[in-house]
């Protein structure tokens, strides 16, 4: 007899923490606060066989009702990309930022935890930084294949890591470093953080220098986990499209407030003054509260009252971090509160935090786009809606949650929509790079050259931007991608509920967010628009 689809749900979500503890430890799953994952050869192949056999669990088991068939449908497109990325992509073999954001993370989410008490953390804590070492001999074994840009920006986190031992996590111990093993426990995490930074450095005799996944990655990527089914070369042929009408309304709103002068000079003019480090979270804070007090009165979505935290970017994250970051409570964790990683340090060019900048991170990132979108998932009876997402619908949504802001008249003044027509360029050539990068023949160097040439970004901008688009494949189109999907959705629903009650925007974006982070593709069915 088939296991009840609720229980083949259940053994996958526990599998799929089973493989990454430091997610588990985001998701609220506490019993596995004190593991790392293992990506060494033998864990892998172990890892891709439970896969197919849930995968197998998955396509036999029966769904009584639509929504079972739409969760169950999510979670066999989810398995399948999860083995694929354990068999095909391979991230531990060539991206050491895979492995430093999976350590690290793994003790700065212990140094911040609001539902486990201070002793439960700290035990977990201890238990982390023991693991530690044995993690990163077994990462340095792993990476069989470095991608020297990445070891590059690898390297770059390692001072971050060691800031965190030395700082947050010391703070997080507490009294628990008088006993002298913990003590031991902490000096040795650093001493195999430090050795790590060596291999890296002796890696990159046998590094190469590409960092591209392959055209069959990357669609496969596109189809099984986001639903898309553009090709690579249909979807770069869309993107370059997207891209000169993005320019040419960043030039016509540019001449509507100074005719003659180019679009850069013109934002330059209007962006406004950088806020101070010390304003930053306050300025946030500030602007965040005027989102939600927006998207309240014009009806756009039924706002979360959950709060969000500024906090300071961590110095690990940096490198891959230029400007601003969500992080979503856990699907199980008490607290519901979200935070928001703005890098407040070593920044200079395109990447300083100005409050017309800020303006568009706070709807992006929290209201009415991440934060929004995280906390009403999480409070889905069906539990796998709060646990599985595809980038391109969390990311899809918050990017078309700007230029819904924007069209009902969030950005006021002719500078602030020149600067979200900016912000819309910006997304797409980020997505013709991504897709140019994994499938074509652009090279990182090519890549920055273009973002510095055609958007004015300064150095360190601009590599950090592409090292999250060799890190994260696929990531960077699902913005655009995402968007175009939801408004095609968004149509489609105006057409359809014209007889029957009536399309509001409240209507559309509540029925949307009851399917979390899925597919749009799977919204779409279960709407009753496919």
């Amino acid at each position: 007899m088939n296991a009840p689809l609720a229980q083949v749900f259940e053994g996958y979500l526990d599998l799929r923490y089973r493989i990454d503890p430091v997610e588990g430890t985001r998701a609220g799953r506490r019993e596995l606060d004190g593991l790392y994952g293992a990506f060494d050869a033998a864990s892998i192949q172990a890892h891709a066989a439970a896969l197919r056999s849930y995968t197998g669990a998955l396509e036999e088991a029966s769904a009584e009702s639509l929504d079972d068939e739409i969760d169950q449908t999510a979670v066999l497109h989810d398995a399948r990309q999860l083995q694929s990325t354990l068999e095909r992509e391979r991230p531990f073999a060539h991206d050491a930022t895979f492995h430093l954001r999976h350590a690290l993370d793994g003790l700065h989410r212990l140094t911040i935890g609001d539902d486990e008490s201070d002793r439960e953390r700290a035990a977990a804590l201890v238990a982390r930084l023991r693991a530690l070492p044995a993690f990163l001999s077994a990462a340095d074994e792993a990476l069989a294949h470095p991608s020297r840009p990445l070891l590059g920006t690898a390297a770059m986190m390692i001072s971050g890591g060691l800031a965190l031992l030395r700082d947050d996590v010391r703070e997080a111990l507490g009294p628990l470093l008088r006993d002298p093993g913990v003590a031991a426990a902490h000096d040795a995490a650093g001493e195999s953080l430090e050795r790590f930074g060596d291999a890296l450095t002796l890696m990159d005799e046998r590094a190469q220098d590409s960092v591209a996944i392959g055209r069959d990655a990357f669609e496969r990527r596109m189809h099984t986990a986001h639903m898309i089914q553009d090709g690579a070369d249909s979807l770069l042929r869309w993107a370059e499209g997207a891209y000169e009408a993005a320019r040419t309304a960043v030039e016509a709103a540019a001449a509507a407030i100074a005719p003659g002068v180019s679009w850069r000079e013109v934002v330059e003019r209007v962006s406004g003054d950088t806020v101070p480090v010390a304003s930053l979270a306050s300025a946030y804070a500030d602007t965040m509260d005027a989102a939600r007090r927006f998207a309240a009165e014009h009806g756009l979505v039924q706002v979360v009252s959950a709060p969000v935290r500024v906090m300071a970017t961590p110095d690990y994250r940096q490198p891959l971090v230029p400007f601003a970051e969500y992080e979503g409570p856990g699907p199980f964790a008490a607290s519901q509160a979200g935070t928001l990683y703005v890098t407040m340090s070593h920044l200079t060019g395109a990447a300083v935090h100005r409050q017309s900048d800020i303006a568009s991170a706070a709807i992006h990132e929290v209201i009415p786009g991440h934060h929004q979108q995280v906390v009403t998932a999480n409070t889905s009876d069906r539990v796998v809606r709060r646990v599985l997402s595809s980038d391109a619908s969390r990311e899809g949504w918050a990017y078309y949650c700007e230029s819904m802001m924007a069209d009902a008249g969030f950005f006021a003044t002719p500078g602030a929509r020149l600067l979200h027509a900016r912000d819309v360029l910006w997304r797409v050539l980020r997505a013709i790079i991504d897709v140019a990068i994994h499938t074509k023949t652009l090279t990182p160097a090519g890549a920055e050259r273009r973002l510095r040439a055609e958007l004015g970004l300064d150095d360190a901008a601009a590599r950090a931007e592409v090292m999250r688009v060799a890190s994260r494949p696929t990531f960077m189109s699902c913005f655009v991608v995402g968007r175009r999907e939801i408004e095609r959705l968004r149509d489609d629903a105006r057409g359809a509920w014209r007889d029957a009650g009536g399309y509001s925007p409240a209507r559309f974006h509540g029925e949307l967010l009851q399917y979390g982070g899925y597919p749009t593709a799977l919204a779409r069915w279960g709407m009753g628009l496919a």
